[in-house]
Protein backbone atom coordinates (compact mmCIF):
# COMPACT_ATOMS: atom_id res chain seq x y z
CA UNK A 1 0.00 0.00 0.00
CA UNK A 2 3.00 2.63 0.78
CA UNK A 3 4.17 1.90 -2.76
CA UNK A 4 1.01 3.39 -4.35
CA UNK A 5 0.39 5.89 -1.61
CA UNK A 6 1.64 8.72 -3.93
CA UNK A 7 -0.99 7.92 -6.49
CA UNK A 8 -3.55 8.92 -3.83
CA UNK A 9 -5.06 12.81 -4.07
CA UNK A 10 -4.28 14.89 -0.89
CA UNK A 11 -7.27 15.41 1.43
CA UNK A 12 -9.16 18.36 0.67
CA UNK A 13 -8.95 19.31 4.19
CA UNK A 14 -5.31 19.08 4.61
CA UNK A 15 -3.96 22.35 6.09
CA UNK A 16 -2.18 24.51 3.50
CA UNK A 17 1.56 25.23 4.96
CA UNK A 18 2.09 28.67 2.78
CA UNK A 19 -1.62 29.74 4.12
CA UNK A 20 -0.83 28.56 8.14
CA UNK A 21 3.03 30.67 7.86
CA UNK A 22 0.92 33.98 6.91
CA UNK A 23 -1.50 34.03 8.97
CA UNK A 24 0.48 33.05 12.05
CA UNK A 25 3.12 35.68 10.69
CA UNK A 26 0.08 38.05 10.68
CA UNK A 27 -0.69 37.31 14.16
CA UNK A 28 2.57 38.10 15.41
CA UNK A 29 2.61 41.37 13.60
CA UNK A 30 -0.75 42.15 14.88
CA UNK A 31 -0.15 41.09 18.50
CA UNK A 32 3.45 43.64 18.23
CA UNK A 33 1.01 46.40 17.49
CA UNK A 34 -2.48 45.44 18.52
CA UNK A 35 -3.82 48.57 20.78
CA UNK A 36 -3.67 47.22 24.31
CA UNK A 37 -7.41 47.22 26.27
CA UNK A 38 -8.59 48.06 23.01
CA UNK A 39 -12.29 46.76 22.53
CA UNK A 40 -13.34 48.80 19.61
CA UNK A 41 -14.86 46.82 16.46
CA UNK A 42 -12.09 47.50 14.46
CA UNK A 43 -10.02 45.57 17.01
CA UNK A 44 -12.19 42.77 17.85
CA UNK A 45 -12.86 42.31 13.87
CA UNK A 46 -8.98 41.65 13.21
CA UNK A 47 -9.07 39.76 16.39
CA UNK A 48 -11.67 37.44 14.78
CA UNK A 49 -10.04 37.29 11.41
CA UNK A 50 -7.31 35.76 12.76
CA UNK A 51 -8.25 33.57 14.83
CA UNK A 52 -10.06 32.16 12.15
CA UNK A 53 -8.00 32.05 9.82
CA UNK A 54 -5.84 30.26 12.08
CA UNK A 55 -8.03 27.78 13.48
CA UNK A 56 -10.06 26.80 9.54
CA UNK A 57 -8.31 25.76 6.79
CA UNK A 58 -10.12 27.77 3.83
CA UNK A 59 -10.55 26.75 0.38
CA UNK A 60 -10.99 29.46 -2.05
CA UNK A 61 -12.01 32.37 0.10
CA UNK A 62 -8.66 31.82 2.31
CA UNK A 63 -6.34 33.97 0.61
CA UNK A 64 -9.38 36.71 0.23
CA UNK A 65 -10.02 36.53 4.21
CA UNK A 66 -6.13 36.95 4.84
CA UNK A 67 -6.05 39.80 2.39
CA UNK A 68 -8.77 41.85 4.25
CA UNK A 69 -7.16 40.76 7.09
CA UNK A 70 -3.90 42.31 6.24
CA UNK A 71 -5.33 45.33 5.16
CA UNK A 72 -7.27 45.93 8.14
CA UNK A 73 -3.87 45.45 10.37
CA UNK A 74 -2.38 48.38 8.39
CA UNK A 75 -4.78 50.77 9.96
CA UNK A 76 -2.82 50.48 13.04
CA UNK A 77 0.87 49.70 11.98
CA UNK A 78 2.84 52.57 14.14
CA UNK A 79 5.24 54.95 12.12
CA UNK A 80 8.34 52.47 12.45
CA UNK A 81 6.77 49.99 11.71
CA UNK A 82 5.21 51.19 8.72
CA UNK A 83 8.71 51.84 7.30
CA UNK A 84 10.22 48.65 7.58
CA UNK A 85 6.72 46.84 6.19
CA UNK A 86 6.47 49.09 3.36
CA UNK A 87 10.27 48.39 2.59
CA UNK A 88 9.53 44.41 2.48
CA UNK A 89 6.86 44.92 0.29
CA UNK A 90 8.93 46.84 -1.51
CA UNK A 91 11.22 44.42 -2.00
CA UNK A 92 8.57 42.01 -2.77
CA UNK A 93 7.58 44.05 -6.31
CA UNK A 94 10.80 44.39 -6.92
CA UNK A 95 10.73 40.51 -7.39
CA UNK A 96 7.50 40.38 -8.90
CA UNK A 97 8.01 42.51 -11.51
CA UNK A 98 5.21 44.79 -9.90
CA UNK A 99 4.51 47.40 -13.13
CA UNK A 100 4.01 50.29 -10.75
CA UNK A 101 7.35 49.54 -8.77
CA UNK A 102 9.26 52.69 -9.14
CA UNK A 103 6.19 54.48 -8.53
CA UNK A 104 6.45 53.00 -4.95
CA UNK A 105 9.96 53.43 -4.78
CA UNK A 106 9.29 57.50 -5.66
CA UNK A 107 7.23 57.47 -2.17
CA UNK A 108 10.05 56.35 0.14
CA UNK A 109 10.33 59.55 1.35
CA UNK A 110 7.13 59.90 2.40
CA UNK A 111 7.84 56.78 4.43
CA UNK A 112 10.72 58.00 5.80
CA UNK A 113 9.29 60.98 8.33
CA UNK A 114 8.71 60.88 11.88
CA UNK A 115 5.81 63.69 12.18
CA UNK A 116 2.96 62.30 13.44
CA UNK A 117 0.88 64.70 10.93
CA UNK A 118 2.39 62.47 8.27
CA UNK A 119 0.99 59.24 9.51
CA UNK A 120 -2.14 58.83 8.36
CA UNK A 121 -0.88 59.36 4.85
CA UNK A 122 1.99 57.14 5.28
CA UNK A 123 -0.58 54.49 6.33
CA UNK A 124 -2.55 55.27 2.91
CA UNK A 125 0.75 54.97 0.84
CA UNK A 126 1.67 51.73 2.51
CA UNK A 127 -1.80 50.26 1.59
CA UNK A 128 -2.06 51.53 -1.95
CA UNK A 129 0.71 49.22 -2.51
CA UNK A 130 0.04 46.41 -0.10
CA UNK A 131 -3.21 46.86 -2.43
CA UNK A 132 -1.34 46.18 -5.71
CA UNK A 133 0.62 43.36 -4.61
CA UNK A 134 -2.61 41.38 -3.42
CA UNK A 135 -3.99 42.05 -7.08
CA UNK A 136 -1.17 40.73 -8.81
CA UNK A 137 -1.31 37.82 -6.59
CA UNK A 138 -5.27 37.29 -7.67
CA UNK A 139 -4.12 37.67 -11.11
CA UNK A 140 -1.40 35.47 -10.83
CA UNK A 141 -3.35 32.84 -8.89
CA UNK A 142 -6.21 33.44 -11.60
CA UNK A 143 -4.19 32.84 -14.55
CA UNK A 144 -2.69 29.21 -13.00
CA UNK A 145 -6.36 27.79 -12.16
CA UNK A 146 -6.82 29.02 -16.07
CA UNK A 147 -3.90 26.89 -17.42
CA UNK A 148 -5.65 24.08 -15.53
CA UNK A 149 -8.08 24.56 -16.83
CA UNK A 150 -6.76 24.78 -20.03
CA UNK A 151 -4.57 21.61 -19.47
CA UNK A 152 -7.61 19.84 -18.81
CA UNK A 153 -9.87 21.03 -21.42
CA UNK A 154 -6.57 19.31 -24.21
CA UNK A 155 -5.72 16.49 -22.07
CA UNK A 156 -9.69 15.36 -22.26
CA UNK A 157 -9.75 16.39 -26.38
CA UNK A 158 -6.94 14.24 -26.64
CA UNK A 159 -7.67 10.98 -25.19
CA UNK A 160 -10.64 11.38 -27.09
CA UNK A 161 -9.23 12.71 -31.20
CA UNK A 162 -6.08 10.09 -29.87
CA UNK A 163 -8.96 7.16 -29.39
CA UNK A 164 -10.47 7.82 -32.53
CA UNK A 165 -7.80 8.00 -34.51
CA UNK A 166 -6.59 4.74 -33.34
CA UNK A 167 -9.85 3.06 -33.37
CA UNK A 168 -10.48 4.18 -37.21
CA UNK A 169 -6.99 2.94 -38.10
CA UNK A 170 -7.93 -0.64 -36.72
CA UNK A 171 -11.30 -0.88 -38.12
CA UNK A 172 -10.35 0.23 -41.44
CA UNK A 173 -7.19 -2.00 -41.43
CA UNK A 174 -9.81 -4.76 -39.81
CA UNK A 175 -11.75 -4.68 -42.80
CA UNK A 176 -9.11 -5.05 -45.37
CA UNK A 177 -8.94 -1.83 -47.44
CA UNK A 178 -7.60 -2.83 -50.62
CA UNK A 179 -5.13 0.51 -51.18
CA UNK A 180 -3.62 -0.33 -54.38
CA UNK A 181 -4.43 -3.80 -54.60
CA UNK A 182 -7.39 -3.25 -56.75
CA UNK A 183 -9.08 -0.68 -58.33
CA UNK A 184 -10.08 2.14 -55.81
CA UNK A 185 -13.81 2.33 -56.15
CA UNK A 186 -16.43 4.56 -53.72
CA UNK A 187 -16.67 2.26 -50.81
CA UNK A 188 -13.66 1.77 -49.76
CA UNK A 189 -12.90 5.67 -50.48
CA UNK A 190 -15.47 6.72 -48.31
CA UNK A 191 -14.34 4.28 -45.95
CA UNK A 192 -11.23 5.83 -45.97
CA UNK A 193 -12.57 9.09 -45.02
CA UNK A 194 -13.31 8.25 -41.64
CA UNK A 195 -9.43 7.28 -40.16
CA UNK A 196 -8.77 10.54 -42.71
CA UNK A 197 -10.86 12.54 -40.56
CA UNK A 198 -9.58 11.13 -37.15
CA UNK A 199 -6.10 11.98 -37.89
CA UNK A 200 -7.18 15.36 -38.70
CA UNK A 201 -8.88 16.13 -35.90
CA UNK A 202 -6.04 14.34 -33.66
CA UNK A 203 -3.18 16.79 -35.80
CA UNK A 204 -5.15 19.55 -35.09
CA UNK A 205 -5.28 18.77 -31.47
CA UNK A 206 -1.37 17.99 -31.26
CA UNK A 207 -0.64 21.26 -32.92
CA UNK A 208 -2.39 23.16 -29.72
CA UNK A 209 -0.94 20.84 -27.21
CA UNK A 210 2.49 21.87 -28.62
CA UNK A 211 1.57 25.09 -28.87
CA UNK A 212 0.59 25.77 -24.74
CA UNK A 213 3.30 23.78 -23.85
CA UNK A 214 5.78 26.42 -25.44
CA UNK A 215 4.14 29.34 -24.28
CA UNK A 216 2.54 28.40 -20.97
CA UNK A 217 4.96 30.63 -19.29
CA UNK A 218 4.43 33.74 -20.99
CA UNK A 219 0.33 33.42 -21.89
CA UNK A 220 -1.74 35.98 -20.95
CA UNK A 221 -5.71 35.59 -19.92
CA UNK A 222 -6.50 37.11 -23.28
CA UNK A 223 -4.30 34.54 -25.21
CA UNK A 224 -6.11 31.52 -23.87
CA UNK A 225 -9.70 33.10 -23.81
CA UNK A 226 -8.88 33.63 -27.28
CA UNK A 227 -7.69 30.46 -28.53
CA UNK A 228 -7.42 27.72 -25.83
CA UNK A 229 -11.60 28.17 -24.93
CA UNK A 230 -13.66 24.86 -25.24
CA UNK A 231 -14.87 26.50 -28.64
CA UNK A 232 -12.06 27.58 -29.90
CA UNK A 233 -10.26 24.03 -29.18
CA UNK A 234 -13.34 22.44 -30.87
CA UNK A 235 -13.34 24.94 -33.79
CA UNK A 236 -10.11 24.18 -34.17
CA UNK A 237 -10.44 20.66 -34.23
CA UNK A 238 -12.97 21.06 -37.21
CA UNK A 239 -10.94 23.09 -39.68
CA UNK A 240 -8.20 20.13 -38.93
CA UNK A 241 -10.90 17.34 -40.00
CA UNK A 242 -11.68 19.73 -42.89
CA UNK A 243 -7.98 20.27 -43.99
CA UNK A 244 -7.42 16.58 -43.96
CA UNK A 245 -10.32 15.90 -45.69
CA UNK A 246 -9.41 17.81 -48.38
CA UNK A 247 -5.99 16.63 -48.98
CA UNK A 248 -7.71 13.38 -49.18
CA UNK A 249 -9.43 14.65 -51.98
CA UNK A 250 -6.09 16.08 -53.98
CA UNK A 251 -4.58 12.89 -53.30
CA UNK A 252 -8.05 11.08 -54.78
CA UNK A 253 -8.52 13.11 -57.72
CA UNK A 254 -4.70 12.83 -58.48
CA UNK A 255 -3.84 16.53 -58.14
CA UNK A 256 -1.31 15.76 -55.84
CA UNK A 257 1.81 13.28 -56.71
CA UNK A 258 4.82 12.43 -55.91
CA UNK A 259 6.92 9.56 -54.36
CA UNK A 260 6.16 11.01 -50.51
CA UNK A 261 2.47 11.05 -51.16
CA UNK A 262 0.10 7.58 -51.22
CA UNK A 263 -1.56 7.02 -54.96
CA UNK A 264 -4.82 6.77 -54.93
CA UNK A 265 -5.78 7.71 -58.01
CA UNK A 266 -6.26 4.93 -60.22
CA UNK A 267 -6.26 1.12 -60.31
CA UNK A 268 -3.14 -0.67 -59.22
CA UNK A 269 -2.08 -4.80 -59.51
CA UNK A 270 0.38 -6.09 -56.90
CA UNK A 271 3.15 -6.13 -59.38
CA UNK A 272 2.42 -2.37 -59.37
CA UNK A 273 2.19 -1.52 -55.99
CA UNK A 274 5.95 -4.20 -55.82
CA UNK A 275 7.15 -2.04 -58.60
CA UNK A 276 6.52 1.24 -56.39
CA UNK A 277 8.31 0.06 -53.98
CA UNK A 278 5.87 0.52 -51.47
CA UNK A 279 3.15 -2.33 -49.69
CA UNK A 280 -0.60 -1.35 -49.24
CA UNK A 281 -0.09 -0.81 -45.48
CA UNK A 282 2.98 1.76 -46.37
CA UNK A 283 0.51 3.40 -48.66
CA UNK A 284 -1.87 3.44 -46.00
CA UNK A 285 0.07 5.00 -43.27
CA UNK A 286 1.12 7.60 -45.44
CA UNK A 287 -2.30 8.61 -45.78
CA UNK A 288 -2.67 8.81 -42.38
CA UNK A 289 0.48 10.77 -41.90
CA UNK A 290 -0.62 13.33 -43.86
CA UNK A 291 -4.25 13.72 -42.90
CA UNK A 292 -2.38 14.39 -39.77
CA UNK A 293 0.42 16.84 -41.20
CA UNK A 294 -2.43 18.73 -43.31
CA UNK A 295 -4.24 19.32 -40.08
CA UNK A 296 -1.30 20.27 -37.89
CA UNK A 297 -0.46 22.91 -40.00
CA UNK A 298 -2.69 25.97 -40.31
CA UNK A 299 -1.29 26.85 -43.61
CA UNK A 300 -0.93 23.94 -45.49
CA UNK A 301 -4.25 23.49 -47.22
CA UNK A 302 -5.47 27.00 -47.06
CA UNK A 303 -2.05 27.65 -49.25
CA UNK A 304 -2.78 24.98 -51.39
CA UNK A 305 -6.49 26.01 -52.16
CA UNK A 306 -5.02 29.57 -52.56
CA UNK A 307 -2.75 28.36 -55.02
CA UNK A 308 -4.92 26.70 -57.17
CA UNK A 309 -7.45 29.56 -57.27
CA UNK A 310 -4.67 31.41 -58.71
CA UNK A 311 -3.68 29.08 -60.98
CA UNK A 312 -7.73 28.52 -61.93
CA UNK A 313 -8.58 32.01 -61.90
CA UNK A 314 -8.70 33.80 -65.79
CA UNK A 315 -6.56 35.95 -67.22
CA UNK A 316 -7.81 39.71 -66.55
CA UNK A 317 -7.15 42.75 -69.57
CA UNK A 318 -4.48 45.36 -68.87
CA UNK A 319 -6.98 48.20 -68.23
CA UNK A 320 -6.60 50.54 -71.09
Amino acid sequence: MKILAWIKPEPKDRPNELRTHEWVTLDRLWQSVRPVGAGNEAVLAIDDLIEMGKSTHYADNNWSKFNEAEMKVGQFLPQPILAAEFQSLLNLASDRKLPSYAAHVAKLPIMQSVEAADVDRQRATYQSLLYELQSAFISRRYLRNLRHTVVTMLMNKMKWTLGAALLAAVACDALKTPILKCQVTIAPSVLLIIPVLAFGALGANFSRVLSFQRTIKSLSFDDMMDTYMRNVLWLRVAFGAVAALVLFLFLQSGSIEGSLFPDLSAAQSNADATKLGRTPDQNFALLLLWSFLAAFSEILIPDALARLEKRQAPATEPPA
